[in-house]
């Protein structure tokens, strides 16, 4: 069952959270993180349960931004782990159709996210399921070992990473957007 996390659910999202294979150096997240998402108005929590049991978990930030209104996975966390990421697993497929649908109901058309330069290809190769409803764009490329030309992208990736990192977005076509007039007869 997916449902939306509430403060009530901080403990078993740290649990989750700091689960081995899910930190190292620069991922550690600390309680206090974990609560400011959970209870501010622009981030949305969403979480994996079977048995009343946390298994993974996503945080996701609404915002304005550039006058945009724009949203990002700020972070997903799980107890269980595969040699490879994909968008059609159990927990993480059907949050992602969560958060778009939510995007698009409350007019967020622009998805940023930021990957690793090496697998960009292979993460692009993923998102079939949505392909020709949005536009790509490659926003930026930050070297290994330096900070992202601006603030919020920094935060995006999490700070400074040791690997080349790729900043894309993706932008819901006009003609999938909620109150699209375009091909309309507005005289009736």
């Amino acid at each position: 069952m997916i449902r939306r996390l509430t403060i009530y659910d901080i403990e078993q999202a740290y649990i989750v959270a700091t689960t081995k294979p899910n930190r190292n150096e620069t991922d550690f997240i600390p309680k206090d993180r974990i609560i400011y998402t959970l209870s501010h108005p622009n981030y949305v929590n969403l979480g994996y349960f079977e048995n009343d049991e946390l298994i993974s978990w996503a945080a996701v930030k609404f915002e304005n931004l550039y006058a945009e209104k724009t949203w990002f996975i700020v972070f997903f966390f799980t107890k269980r782990f595969s040699d490879y990421f994909g968008f059609r697993t159990y927990d993480f497929g059907p949050m992602m159709n969560m958060y778009f649908e939510m995007a698009e109901e409350n007019e967020y058309y622009s998805y940023i996210y930021s990957v690793p330069l090496k697998s960009h290809r292979a993460y692009y190769r993923k998102w079939k399921s949505i392909e020709g409803r949005y536009d790509t764009f490659d926003i930026a490329v930050v070297d290994a070992g330096t900070k992202a030309p601006k603030d919020w992208m920094d935060k995006l990736n999490g700070g400074i990473k040791p690997y080349d990192i790729i900043i894309k977005k993706r932008v819901l076509k006009n003609e999938f957007r909620k109150n699209n007039s375009i091909g309309t007869d507005k005289s009736t």
